[in-house]
């Protein structure tokens, strides 16, 4: 709350050079997608698989033979590996990603 309080005050500056007027209809947002948007469906999936994949870590760390470790041991493991996984792809820049 107080970080949203903080940028509420901060004077930001006039864009002067805008690609459409005031009053004027934004074209870009009256196009019709030319796909469904399954946006919420492919976050669904990936975020399901990303759980099984956790799961079938944790089990196979605890294996006697790999690893032998409690699940509270192995759950943190899996925890850093994600945690590693994410600050390296946070880190590559934009324009990098195609």
């Amino acid at each position: 709350m107080l970080l949203a309080v903080a940028i509420s005050l901060f004077k930001l500056p006039k864009i002067e050079q805008a690609q459409h007027k005031a009053g004027e209809k934004n074209k870009r947002l009256d196009l019709e997608p030319s796909q469904p948007d399954l946006r919420s469906d492919r976050d669904f999936v990936y975020v399901g698989a990303e759980v099984s994949i956790g799961s079938f870590l944790v089990n196979y760390f605890g294996q006697p033979e790999i690893g032998g470790l409690t699940e509270k041991v192995a759950a943190s493991f899996v925890a850093f590996i994600g945690a590693a996984q994410w600050s390296d792809a946070s880190s590559v820049p934009r324009s990098c990603k195609k």
